[in-house]
């Protein structure tokens, strides 16, 4: 069982002591994590009321799915009028659908072409290659393309072989909630973070080298009897056990120079006894 006497040591050791910075700065970057989005202004861009059923793109991508999945089988004029359907519910997007030939049979674009001014979508070929088809799934699979493309096979599964039918929604309708400087605050933060660990090691270190240095300087330079001059104790750490115990030495040696200097004292006291009655023997 450990002695409270050692706790009291281990509590006041410099190992304890630079551990409890280390594992003060550790915890400080997960409650960097959970404060600064707390404390920023979130902004949100304004969004017209027709605007807001494009906003939640997993929804729209779960009706396009079921209503890809609800095809399954069907004739290319029920496809076609789904579609136009599906397009006068969701008219500021594009649609169109490629059957299982690899022909485009039915291309309806948006009801407001002027969203689609800062997006690049390219013209939908009238017949599709292998390559091609393979190219614009790898990038409707893209994070954030431009615009956002919704695709779906025809009965939502490719091995049906139908074609597949797709969604464009151009980038304009798409909701941004972003921090107002967070990435230039989050990186000030993790700064400063970062400097004032470096600054609190670099003090702790100071400190023990200047604790060091004093017991260095008091081992080299001792008074005229060669004993060292006794040091104030410091903290009650490694270094501060140190200072006592060097203390403890120099009182020793001061206690056996001064037992020394007495013995030499007696000595002399007593050769001059003694030289004083070999000069004058008695009557």
């Amino acid at each position: 069982m450990r002695q409270p006497g050692s706790l009291r040591k281990l509590h006041a050791s410099l190992l304890s002591r630079y551990l409890l910075i280390i594992i003060t700065a550790l915890l400080f970057i997960p409650a960097v994590l959970v404060i600064i989005p707390l404390t920023l202004n979130t902004v949100q861009e304004e969004v017209p009321k027709e605007y807001e059923k494009y906003q939640d793109i997993s929804e729209l991508e779960e009706i396009w799915h079921k209503e890809a999945e609800g095809l399954l089988g069907s004739s290319p004029e029920r496809i076609n009028n789904r579609l136009r359907a599906l397009s006068s519910a969701y008219s500021l997007a594009a649609m169109f659908w490629v059957d299982g030939e690899g022909r485009t049979r039915l291309s309806l674009e948006s009801a407001d072409p002027q969203l689609w001014q800062q997006n690049e979508r390219r013209p939908i070929p009238p017949v599709w290659t292998a390559a091609q088809a393979i190219s614009f799934m790898k990038k409707s699979m893209a994070y954030n393309p431009k615009p956002m493309n919704i695709v779906a096979f025809v009965g939502d599964r490719a091995e049906a072989g139908e074609g597949f039918m797709v969604m464009q929604i151009p980038d304009a309708l798409i909701e941004r909630h972003y921090f107002d400087g967070m990435s230039l605050r989050f990186t000030l933060v993790m700064f400063v973070l970062f400097t004032g660990f470096m600054v609190v090691s670099l003090l702790f270190f100071i400190q023990i080298r200047k604790r060091l240095l004093r017991l260095e300087t008091a081992m080299a330079f001792t008074r005229k009897d060669g004993v060292p001059q006794l040091i104030d104790p410091g903290k009650p750490d490694e270094i501060g056990r140190l200072e006592t115990a060097f203390n403890t030495m120099v009182t020793e040696l001061a206690a056996s120079r001064a037992r020394e200097a007495e013995e030499e004292g007696l000595r002399k006291r007593l050769v001059s006894d003694l030289s004083h009655d070999l000069r004058t023997p008695s009557l």
